[in-house]
């Protein structure tokens, strides 16, 4: 499994065991050091070890039996993210030859959504990320993406990238938020132009600090974030699940 994020604090007890490995794509930060906390937090939920007692609860992962996760930096010490094309496409194909199954993108574009680009402005911008993502889909990586939280009906062009970019659909999934409820989040964008390849999972509530998803918090203890951050992983989780099951007559 990736996770395509801000780093994860490999010193947490909850990847106690976990062979973490990687790459960062910040300069002179590493990709198992986490300021910011949201890639280690998105980790948490797909991997954190099942080991908590009555008197230390924490949580565990959806795939808590993970043993092998591959830290992919992009996010900076305050989340932000620059990625060249170039850099982007390398990225895609370390993950492809690193033999990552799953690929979780908790990430994405705040301001352009699917609808709003096309073929066109795929090979002006992002040409080469494009043709990585072909290969790497060609490969059988499946990629799973964050819809966004911009409460739009649209998803953020990355997790729409199918809908632009010819033979990719088959390894992509775009995850929308639920809450506890089960009920559609304010802030989730929806399926909207990716509904083909779209599915909703837990995100966590609109009141973040009480109904936020409670995994792993990088300076140790944990926290709770909502957001379709949270949401994806829990897909990435229950895919390597199913990967683990049925590995010996499924491809991703």
């Amino acid at each position: 499994v990736s996770v395509v994020d801000t780093g994860i604090e490999n010193s947490h007890s909850e990847f106690s065991g976990k062979d973490i490995t990687g790459a960062s794509y910040v300069a002179g930060k590493s990709y198992i050091d986490d300021v910011h906390g949201h890639g280690s937090h998105v980790a948490g939920i797909i991997a954190a070890n099942k080991n908590g007692t009555a008197s230390t609860p924490g949580m565990r992962g959806v795939a808590y039996g993970v043993t092998r996760i591959l830290s992919m930096r992009i996010g900076n010490d305050a989340g932000s993210i620059s990625l060249t094309d170039s850099n982007w496409a390398s990225m895609i194909g370390s993950e492809r030859t690193s033999s990552v199954d799953f690929s979780n993108n908790s990430w994405g574009s705040s301001t352009v959504e699917i609808d709003e680009i096309n073929s066109t402005w795929v090979n002006n911008n992002i040409p080469n990320t494009a043709s990585a993502y072909q290969t790497g889909v060609s490969n059988d990586v499946v990629y799973v993406w964050a819809t966004g939280n911009n409460y739009g009906a649209d998803p953020s062009y990355q997790s729409g990238l199918p809908d632009v970019v010819d033979n990719i659909e088959s390894g992509w999934v775009a995850v929308m938020s639920v809450n506890n409820d089960k009920k559609e989040t304010n802030y989730t964008q929806r399926c909207g132009d990716a509904a083909a390849w779209c599915v909703a999972a837990p995100g966590g509530g609109d009141t973040q600090s009480t109904e936020g998803i409670y995994s792993v918090k990088s300076s140790g203890g944990y926290k709770r974030l909502s957001g379709t951050s949270m949401a994806a992983p829990h897909v990435t989780g229950m895919l390597a699940l199913i990967k683990d099951r049925f590995s010996a007559s499924l491809t991703n």
